[in-house]
């Protein structure tokens, strides 16, 4: 990645570094005011350019029915499936309720750690194990 500062005597100037830069595809990191610049209707000082992207903001995946997989069980907690669900590249782990259906599947041992499971956000961003996922063939 690259950097590289310019110069400027007044804000047309400015300006049109900026826009030079920016038609390349490269950001601004910064601009610095020379220590003799007072007069905010005549600015001068260095700007520095990077062609490094932008960092991208960390978001939370969407609260949608989605694929995870059972990591642990405990029944002593309120929220016994703990799962991961791997999104853009990153795992996230919930404590999840699980039904009936899928807790009767775990006690026959059925559904182990490690199986392919469908979680359900509801409408208050409760996790709830649904089902689990056959592996197919």
């Amino acid at each position: 990645m690259a950097e590289t500062t310019e110069h400027y005597n007044h804000l047309d100037e400015r300006n049109a570094w900026c826009t030079t830069y920016q038609d390349m595809g490269w950001r601004m990191l910064h601009d610095d005011f020379d220590a003799d610049c007072t007069d905010s209707s005549n600015p001068h000082g260095t700007l520095t350019f990077t062609d490094e992207p932008a960092p991208v903001a960390q978001t939370a995946p969407p609260q949608s029915t989605h694929i995870a997989t059972l990591e642990s069980v405990d029944p002593t907690k309120a929220r016994p499936a703990r799962v991961k669900r791997v999104w853009e590249g990153r795992d996230y782990y919930y404590d999840s309720l699980a039904t009936q259906t899928v807790k009767d599947e775990y006690v026959a041992g059925k559904i182990k750690v490690g199986d392919y499971l469908i979680v359900h956000f509801d409408d208050i961003g409760e996790t709830v194990v649904t089902a689990k996922i056959f592996k197919s063939w």
